[in-house]
């Protein structure tokens, strides 16, 4: 029985991992960073620099970290957080790479560029946790039973 609950929390663990490894490709590879003209242009995300300026538009996913500086929305960050209900910022919050803007366009200053954005974060994170739990079934055995 020991050996059948084992081998299902670590086919769990394994299931979550990939999960996790898709979540990670699901930031966008494109992002319209506001011009000197004030237009836009699709640039890669990882052209984004700190101070650059980039509009979110409504039901688009933010690509890096950074403050609002025009307009306000309300943002799931439900795959960052496990929040369950949007938030609401408006001009001078902050806002996380990864979450989804709701219904209203905003524009951002950028503050953390993509290099490694909260999602990939939180996967190496994790991965380095399922390791230290993969290690815990070899360190029991040598554990002696209470007397």
């Amino acid at each position: 029985i020991m050996l059948l609950g084992h081998w299902l929390e670590m086919r769990s663990v394994l299931g979550a991992s990939r999960a996790l490894e898709e979540l990670v490709k699901l930031p966008p590879d494109t992002a319209p960073r506001v011009k000197a003209d004030g237009g836009s242009e699709e640039v890669p995300v990882a052209a984004l620099v700190a101070g650059d300026r980039e509009v979110i538009r409504p039901g688009a996913k933010v690509t890096v970290d950074g403050i609002i500086t025009d307009g306000m929305s309300s943002f799931n960050k439900a795959m960052l957080t496990s929040e369950s209900k949007p938030v609401n910022r408006t001009t001078g919050e902050t806002v996380i790479g990864g979450c989804e803007n709701g219904e209203g366009a905003v524009t951002i200053e950028v503050k953390a560029t993509a290099a490694r954005p909260p999602i990939r974060r939180r996967s190496s994170r994790w991965g380095r946790r399922r390791k230290a739990a993969g290690r815990a079934p070899r360190i029991w055995p040598q554990v002696p039973p209470p007397s």
